[in-house]
């Protein structure tokens, strides 16, 4: 998830919250606001109150998921020997779409990759081959190669490559 979205929404779950807290605040009888609450029925009350533990339950698992969902980045920075090299997340998918139709017979290849600097490259393939031959067979092969140019060549740490076959027309 993006910064600006981690912010976005960490300020609308903040907002929920005292949303939450001012409406409980109104609705809970509190010594000035008790005559004010006698005109309403007791069912009233409640009802508010339950909307209120609502609106603050949502507000607090939005304010987590802000918090604690990962964070995935577009572009990976390899140290080298005079610097750091920036590869682009669209330079490491398009070097491993063309790795894996140059090595196997396939007719469309998607490649999708999440970088993560702690976890390293999550890919997930979809493939489509030309003749359904051995389709096991060649996804382990597809993997293989995807494994091969995300380590060997890009220097990326591939912790899981998922590799899902079309069937051929």
């Amino acid at each position: 998830m993006r910064l600006l979205t981690k912010i976005g929404l960490g300020l609308f779950a903040f907002v929920m919250l005292l949303e939450a807290a001012l409406v409980a605040g109104y609705w809970w009888p509190l010594a000035p606001l008790r005559t004010v609450m006698h005109s309403y029925p007791q069912l009233g009350r409640w009802v508010m109150l339950t909307l209120a533990a609502l609106v603050a339950f949502g507000g607090l698992v939005i304010l987590l998921v802000a918090l604690l969902r990962r964070t995935h980045h577009r572009q990976l920075t390899l140290p080298q020997k005079r610097g750091q090299v920036s590869v682009s997340q669209q330079a490491i998918e398009n070097a491993v779409t063309r790795a894996v139709k140059r090595q196997h017979d396939l007719r469309a290849v998607a490649v999708q990759v999440a970088l993560n600097p702690r976890d390293g490259a999550r890919a997930k393939i979809i493939a489509e081959p030309r003749q359904a031959t051995d389709l096991i067979a060649l996804a382990k092969a597809i993997e293989a190669t995807a494994k091969h140019q995300l380590t060997s060549s890009l220097g990326v740490d591939a912790k899981q490559v998922k590799v899902t076959l079309r069937p051929a027309p």
